[in-house]
C-alpha cells in the first residue's frame, strides 16, 4: 500500500483561528470538508455544442466533535458569543490533522468561517457513550488545501 494514503489519522485533529482559539483546541472528528461548483450551461454565439460556466460555489458545513469540558475554551467562547447575540463575524480558519507526535500531516484554511450550531451529544447513563460530546456546525466561503 502507497505510504502517502491517509488511512485513519493516529493523532488528532486541531484548529486555529488567530486571536480566538487557544493552543489546545483539539477535536475529535471533523466532517464535511469539502467544495463544489454549481454549473450554468450557455450556448456561445452561433454554437450548437453547449458550454458551462460557474455559477455558484458550494460549501458544506464542517461539524467538528469534541469531549464536553467545564471549561470553555476560545473556540467554544466564539461559538456561544455568535450563537446568543447573532452577530457573526467571519474568520479565516486552520483546520490540522495531526500526527501521534503532534507534527502536522494535511492542512485546510477555511475561509470567512463563521458558527451556526452548538449542540450537545446524546446523555445517556445506560449507553456505552460515556463521554459527553460538544458538536459544533460551521459555514464558511471556501476552502483551501495548504499541505
Amino acid at each position: 500500500m502507497p505510504e502517502d494514503i491517509i488511512l485513519s489519522p493516529g493523532g488528532s485533529f486541531q484548529i486555529k483561528i488567530d486571536g480566538i482559539t487557544d493552543d489546545n483546541e483539539y477535536f475529535y472528528s471533523v466532517e464535511g470538508l469539502g467544495i463544489s461548483y454549481q454549473l450554468q450551461s450557455y450556448l456561445p454565439g452561433g454554437d450548437i455544442n453547449s458550454s458551462h460556466m460557474v455559477s455558484r460555489i458550494d460549501t458544506q458545513p464542517i461539524i467538528v466533535k469534541r469531549p464536553l469540558s467545564n471549561v470553555k475554551s476560545g473556540f467554544s467562547k466564539w461559538c456561544i458569543k455568535a450563537l446568543e447575540s447573532g452577530i457573526f463575524t467571519p474568520v479565516s480558519m486552520n483546520i490540522f490533522i495531526l500526527n501521534n507526535d503532534d507534527s502536522i500531516n494535511n492542512h485546510w484554511v477555511v475561509e470567512q468561517a463563521y458558527p451556526t450550531g452548538l449542540r450537545i451529544g446524546t446523555m445517556d447513563v445506560q449507553s456505552e457513550q460515556l463521554v459527553v460530546m460538544e458538536i459544533i456546525t460551521i459555514m464558511y466561503y471556501n476552502l483551501k488545501r495548504v499541505q
